[in-house]
């Protein structure tokens, strides 16, 4: 009886523990896994990292464009004179004779340098001569560009620029017109004479006699003149340098004039 009471017990206890752990199974389970398992955290925002600063690169100001200079005046082109071809020799009435190609200054003078035994003669030309001629009457001017001479030697042309004529870059020769050409040159011959003008250079004046050989071609007038000066009479010293022992006191003077006749407009 008492073994029987036990067995009853025993399996009364069995299916209480059974009890326990299966008609309650799922939930009991699902319960102690939710006590094992710790809660899943709540999403931590993620601290995001500091954003690496690039530093603005500055945008330059704009720039005002600089004005853009007006072109430079351009000086208008020499027009090319015209020339009468056709002229006849000794047609002279209400013509203008001007000085054309083929013109030429020299001054010529004797110096003696350190470099050679015996003296030289120093030459300078310059083709730069301007001028108009009429048989009228009216004042002649012939004009000599001095800063253009050149000669065979560099130094000698820098003196004369640099030293001699710094401020004073012309010189003229001025004589009346109807006293500009010989008597008769316009026979077609050979016609000498002398000519006295007026000498302008330095911004100082001086007589100047010219000795004058002219001849009529027709479509040009050749005219030589020749004279000498000394540089007391210009009131200039000699030149003086370094490689120069001495330069002759009188200067030669030949200026050689084609003439040609405008074509009448």
């Amino acid at each position: 009886m008492i073994t029987k009471s036990l067995a009853i017990a025993g399996l009364v206890a069995l299916l209480a523990a059974f009890s326990a752990c299966g008609g309650g199974g799922e939930e009991a389970a699902s319960t102690a896994s939710t006590a094992a398992t710790p809660a899943a955290a709540a999403p931590t925002p993620t601290e995001a990292a500091p954003a690496t600063q690039t530093p603005a690169t500055p945008t330059p100001a704009p720039t005002a464009a600089a004005p853009t200079p007006p072109p430079a005046p351009t000086a208008p082109a020499a027009s090319t004179p015209e020339y009468d071809e056709d002229r006849e020799i000794g047609d002279v009435e209400g013509v203008t004779f001007v000085v054309a190609e083929g013109s030429e200054v020299t001054f010529t003078v004797e110096e003696q340098l350190t470099r050679l035994p015996l003296p030289i003669e120093a030459v300078m030309r310059t083709t730069a001569v301007s001028g108009e001629f009429q048989v009228d009457g009216s004042p002649v001017t012939i004009t000599v560009d001095l800063h253009s001479l050149r000669s065979d030697q560099d130094r000698r042309d820098q003196y004369v620029r640099q030293r001699m004529f710094p401020d004073h870059p012309t010189a003229t020769f001025t004589v009346d017109g109807d006293r500009a050409f010989p008597e008769g040159f316009t026979n077609g011959e050979e016609v000498m004479t002398q000519v006295e003008g007026t000498l302008s250079i330095r911004g100082m004046e001086f007589p100047l006699i010219f000795d004058i050989t002219a001849r009529d071609d027709g479509d040009v007038v050749h005219l030589l003149g020749e004279t000498t000066f000394t540089w007391a009479d210009l009131g200039m010293d000699e030149p003086r340098a370094g490689i120069v022992v001495w330069v002759a006191e009188e200067v030669r003077v030949n200026v050689l004039l084609a003439l040609k006749p405008l074509r009448a407009s």
